[in-house]
């Protein structure tokens, strides 16, 4: 008889489009099509309606007796109470694809940690927030489940600074939807743009692109203005504050968050995409931007070197005259444009979510076998 795997996402929102969610959306998607663990095999345990609009036929869902919104209520339910509810679901296995599990779940289970943000950028982290990410690392050791991280870099780096066995740590890199994300099928007018995505975080390092669109001007690109995408109302103010300081109000365009769906649309009508973050653990955005077709400048960082090697040019992230140098070689020199993208659309071609949910499924069967499942 199959193994039974419940996938534990009640911190998580469905009504948001963010990395943990579109991750979630993939993989259940993706593990209810293999050959050997139907739709049958898996459950969603969740604290919010939502997900069965998003979930094949058959992946049943399991509602936890807690309300997420409620944060610290849910973290006390976590650690005190979800140990004994899982093991009262009766299933085989236990993935926690969001970075934390309960001290004191000793089944058998896996654990997706999606950054080791908190030792790059930790002041980016409230106190209390890296207060519990040293109790959730903690334990992990005690408990030692499998780890999956998301590039090698990652998991070097959680290997090293977590203190964990690096035979209990594989390296799963995440998927591209091409159903969407694709060059444009018929032509599209694409403007003298900058593209950037997501939510303007310090450590994402949107101000880099803003200062270089000064540097930009003197190199003979006046005329070129970023557009930004994903920032919230709060945050676009800001921005906008920020530009009339360095006086390119006028080249600074802000798009608000859009679904997956509406993104290459966007994306398309920009030369080149720009992602100059100070930290990523693998930065989905840049190779959806890639499949969409547009050449990418990205900060010389070792996860952006692994995943992507000499495709994007590259730039010091504290410096934006590199980044202004990086983005007019491209902007230009069309043919080098032109190379860039196909080389980029290939690319993009080999991180399929179906990839993803193979070797997910590996680590589950590794995880069941030393427990003599």
């Amino acid at each position: 008889m199959p193994a039974k795997v419940a996938i534990h996402t009640v911190p998580l929102d469905p009504a948001r489009r963010g990395g943990g969610e579109t991750y979630i959306r993939n993989l259940v998607r993706g593990l209810s099509h293999q050959a050997d663990l139907g739709p049958e095999c898996y459950s969603l345990t969740t604290g919010r309606d939502g997900w069965e609009e998003d979930l094949p036929r058959g992946v049943e869902t399991v509602r936890a007796p807690i309300d997420p919104a409620q944060r610290k209520k849910r973290l006390l339910w976590e650690e005190l109470h979800a140990p004994r509810w899982l093991k009262g679901l009766g299933v085989d296995l236990v993935h926690f694809p969001y970075g934390s599990c309960p001290r004191r779940y000793r089944q058998p289970h896996v654990i997706t940690i999606h950054d080791t943000q908190r030792f790059f950028t930790p002041k980016e982290i409230p106190r209390v927030e890296r207060a519990y990410k040293m109790f959730v690392e903690g334990s992990i050791r005690r408990n030692k489940p499998r780890v999956i991280c998301v590039s090698r870099t990652d998991a070097a780096a959680f290997c090293k600074f977590v203190g964990y066995p690096e035979d209990r740590v594989t390296t799963v890199y995440h998927g591209v939807d091409h159903d969407v994300f694709h060059p444009p099928l018929q032509p599209v007018t694409q403007h003298d743009r900058v593209a950037w995505v997501g939510r303007p975080y310090p450590r994402k390092n949107l101000d880099l692109v803003l200062r270089a669109l000064p540097v930009l001007a003197e190199m003979g690109f006046p005329q070129t203005q970023l557009q930004a995408v994903g920032p919230s109302e709060s945050e676009a103010a800001a921005l906008r504050q920020r530009s009339r300081e360095l006086g390119v109000a006028d080249r600074l365009l802000i798009h608000p968050p859009v679904p997956s769906e509406q993104l290459p649309g966007v994306l398309w009508q920009a030369k080149v995409f720009c992602y100059p973050s100070l930290y990523e653990s693998f930065g989905l955005p840049v190779l959806e931007a890639m499949a969409c077709g547009l050449p990418c400048v990205l900060s010389d960082r070792p996860c952006f070197r692994e995943l992507h090697g000499d495709i994007p040019e590259y730039c010091d992230p504290h410096d934006p005259r590199k980044l202004a140098e990086a983005l007019a070689t491209l902007l230009g020199d069309e043919a080098l444009r032109q190379r860039k993208s196909a080389a980029g659309i290939a690319h993009a071609k080999t991180f399929t979510w179906e990839r993803c949910v193979r070797e997910t499924v590996g680590v589950y069967r590794a995880c069941l076998a030393e427990r003599g499942a």
